[in-house]
């Protein structure tokens, strides 16, 4: 029989609902010391547990930070343990990787960048007394990876508008305060490609407006009103260049979009009150308990 403490067993159902977290982003999540997650996530990967994965970025680097930290995630045995000694939990809402060939090494910043918004996100909800009814990652998916079956693996933030065009946002979730129920779609932009990002909104904008993403979640949630977009960038200078190309964009011109998105860098994610100081397209700060 396998015996675990109170600490790994946190930690698998950290790595259940987020899919991929660093020691570091374990640690923020108030489960132990840094030090203390690295010895229990060895513990847990070695024989005869082998509980949890993990995917190695020796060859990622970023400035100023170093090399990448090793990324960590359930196995299949790891989910089943889980789910077997977890009352009420069903095996679809554990989140682990089918096949860790498909990771690439070239999404890991834009990955922990994510996960870091949906850590955010769940500190503000927590803070404030509201309640979330969910957070879906465009890594966390559904379906079979069968290639024959009439259910074929797909991102869970996957909205068709046609039968060949759709969106794929990085997050979507939904939450309700004591007087709303909000709906959000989230961007995570890293790079410097400003026109892709630009384009991306577009998309987001053009699905907003021919109702599919409101009419994807209307049945389910009750929810009748159009999303709003939270756009993430890594860096300043690429938040000005989104900012000043939407605004010299005439898509973009109806009043309708000054409050749909919403922009912040990452740090400002990582560091401070996820719900305070969203600007506008025109610089206008705001808070989300606002909108």
């Amino acid at each position: 029989m396998i015996q675990i403490t109170a600490t790994q067993e946190n930690i698998l159902r950290q790595l259940a609902r987020y899919k991929f977290l660093t020691i570091s982003q374990i640690a923020s999540l108030g489960t132990a010391h840094k030090d203390y997650v690295q010895k229990s996530l060895l513990i847990l990967r070695q024989e005869p547990l082998e509980l949890v994965g993990v995917s190695q970025y020796g060859g990622v680097y970023k400035k100023g930070e170093g090399r990448a930290e090793n990324m960590y995630y359930l196995t299949l045995k790891g989910a089943k343990f889980l789910v077997e000694h977890t009352q009420g939990l069903d095996i679809e809402q554990v989140h682990y990787p089918k096949s860790i060939g498909v990771e690439f090494r070239n999404d890991y910043q834009h990955r922990i960048y994510t996960v870091n918004v949906q850590i955010s996100f769940e500190k503000w909800i927590e803070q404030n007394g509201f309640k979330s009814l969910f957070f879906h990652s465009y890594f966390h998916k559904n379906g079979s990876m069968k290639g024959n079956d009439s259910q074929p693996l797909k991102s869970i933030t996957k909205i068709n508008i046609t039968e060949r065009y759709f969106i794929e946002p990085d997050a979507i979730f939904m939450y309700d305060t004591p007087t709303k129920r909000q709906l959000m779609i989230c961007e995570v932009s890293n790079g410097k490609d400003t026109k892709r990002v630009v384009e991306q909104l577009k998309t987001i904008a053009d699905a907003i407006g021919k109702g599919v993403v409101t009419d994807h979640y209307k049945q389910e949630y009750n929810y009748t009103k159009n999303p709003r977009v939270l756009c993430v960038i890594e860096t300043e200078n690429l938040l000005k260049l989104v900012l000043k190309k939407m605004n010299q964009d005439p898509y973009f011109a109806p009043e309708w979009n000054q409050k749909a998105f919403f922009f912040k860098v990452v740090t400002e994610i990582k560091d401070k009150d996820f719900g305070f100081n969203w600007q506008n397209m025109k610089g206008v700060l705001c808070d989300l308990k606002e909108l």
